[in-house]
């Protein structure tokens, strides 16, 4: 496509849908993606995960990508036996990665006057995606403690309402997020800079 612009209409066309014919890229399946960063991310997150649990006072271990409560032995209770929690491959925030950086890109772009201020909104996307996991199972975690496993995640095959509405906080927490940086950075962005777009 971006051939036939450049052919038929020239470089200044080219140069003004440039990101339209970027943008484009979202659109294809990307499983090579997958298979590298899926299981990285969820051994991560396993990881940040039981350090917070544990500084707050929620004694747990780590198993693999397992969260997994820590044994008490003056109650007499193994690991996990008050509370399991598997991060799996839909938890891996891998889809919710991918989501994210298509909308702060198209946010980027529409919003923002500066490219240096669009590439800030779409790099932003990676660490907010990563909190919005984060929330995530740090919710399914402490339902999983009060609610019980259940009601609080189900299985993968039918999971529960509670573990659909946990989905919906990933979005939450990173589109809050990306709108936060963007109004920080028209807010503190002097006007008196050439609009470079």
């Amino acid at each position: 496509l971006g051939a036939l612009v450049l052919w038929f209409l020239g470089w200044a066309w080219l140069r003004a849908l440039a990101f339209p014919l970027a943008f484009l890229a979202f659109m294809f399946p990307l499983p090579f993606m997958d298979n590298y960063l899926a299981f990285p991310l969820r051994i991560f997150m396993s990881t940040v995960s039981v350090s917070f649990l544990n500084l707050v006072g929620l004694a747990c271990i780590q198993s693999g990508t397992a969260i997994v409560s820590a044994p008490d032995f003056a109650a007499g209770l193994a690991a996990g036996e008050r509370f399991a929690v598997d991060v799996a491959d839909p938890c891996s925030g891998i889809r919710s990665l991918f989501a994210l950086m298509m909308v702060s890109a198209l946010y980027g772009y529409l919003a923002m006057d500066r490219v240096w201020q669009k590439w800030i909104v779409f790099l932003s996307s990676i660490p907010l995606a990563v909190a919005g996991n984060f929330a995530r199972i740090i919710m399914l975690t402490l339902g999983t403690i009060t609610l019980g496993p259940e009601v609080a995640i189900g299985t993968l095959e039918e999971p529960t309402f509670f573990h659909m509405l946990s989905g919906f906080l990933v979005f939450a927490v990173a589109l809050g997020g990306m709108l936060l940086v963007g109004w920080l950075l028209q807010r503190f962005t002097p006007r008196t800079t050439a609009v470079n777009r």
